[in-house]
Order: structure tokens, then C-alpha cells, then sequence
């Protein structure tokens, strides 16, 4: 898959004017009109203040925008073609068709594609109120049953704990 043509993501959230010039220009040679949006650089103007966290990174999501503002871009103009981070080492993003995708896939190569970060964020908080709904029927059942309440307890973590399972080996998965 390396004749494919990539983007390799190697400036920080600082540089981030000359990574999108260079993003544009990729676009453009891979045939793509790409004008970054007065949103995308929005975000980049209150992403420059934020301070990343353990779990979060300005820069992350920053890069997660220009990849998702690009598959708009692709869809509007009704390319089959997709923006797919390739997990690595190495920073890189591909510009693929769905039949690439398939082909690199089966070959070992693994995908990630834009958006997919915030999705998983989103089913992880999503997870929440599964184990909360669970505490509070199996409480009541319980309750009318004369149990101890402290199996209800353990009934919503062990909900939780599947339901996190489940998503993991399916929504969550990277690819």
C-alpha cells in the first residue's frame, strides 16, 4: 500500500496553518478542490489556548476536523474516495478508495476512519447510562424480592462491563 499516495502529519498544533497548506496541496494532487472552512480555522484559533489532558489532545481533535472537513468535501463532489488514518507510528493519513481500504485491510494493514474518535468517545459515555438503568430496575426487582441491595450493585457493573465488552470487540474497535 505504499504506492498509495499519504499525508504525513508531522507539524503540532503551532505549525498548524503550514500543515493545512500542505494538506491542500495533497488534495490537490490527488485531484481534490479542498478549501478549509472559516470553522475548521475557528477551531484552530480555540484549539492554539487549550491545554492537552491525559485523555485529550487539541491537536487530536484538530486533526480529526480536517480529515472530516475533507470526506465532506469528497462526499459533496461524490468521490468514492475516504481520508483513513493509518495507525502507526508514523502520523499518516491515506486518501482511498473503497476497494484500497478493502485490500489494505485484508493485507494486515490497520484503518481508522475520520470521525472515529469521537464515536468511540461518544459510545464509551454511552456506556453510562446502561449501568445506571440496570441499578435501578434490578434494585427495584430485588427490593420487592426481599434481596440484599448490594447485588444490584454488582448486576449494573457487570451490565456495564458487557455492554463495554461488547462495544469494544465491535463499535470501538479501530478500523
Amino acid at each position: 500500500m505504499d504506492h498509495l499516495p499519504t499525508y504525513v502529519v508531522d507539524w503540532e498544533l503551532a505549525q498548524a496553518e503550514q500543515g493545512i497548506e500542505r494538506f491542500v496541496v495533497f488534495l490537490a494532487s490527488a485531484g481534490v478542490k479542498f478549501e478549509p472552512t472559516d470553522r475548521l480555522h475557528k477551531m484552530l484559533a480555540a484549539l492554539r489556548d487549550a491545554q492537552p489532558s491525559a485523555k485529550h489532545s487539541p491537536r487530536d481533535l484538530f486533526e480529526e476536523q480536517m480529515m472530516v472537513a475533507a470526506n465532506k468535501t469528497l462526499s459533496a463532489t461524490a468521490d468514492p474516495r475516504r481520508m483513513f488514518r493509518e495507525l502507526g507510528e508514523v502520523r499518516r493519513w491515506r486518501l482511498m478508495k473503497p476497494e484500497e481500504v478493502a485490500s489494505a485491510t485484508a493485507s494486515g494493514m490497520k484503518f481508522e476512519a475520520a470521525g472515529a474518535t469521537f464515536r468511540r468517545a461518544m459510545w464509551t459515555f454511552a456506556t453510562i447510562p446502561v449501568a445506571i438503568g440496570t441499578y435501578v430496575i434490578v434494585s427495584k426487582v430485588l427490593r420487592d424480592r426481599g434481596v440484599d441491595e448490594w447485588v444490584a450493585w454488582l448486576a449494573a457493573i457487570g451490565a456495564w462491563a458487557l455492554v463495554r465488552f461488547v462495544l469494544n470487540r465491535t463499535v470501538l474497535k479501530a478500523a
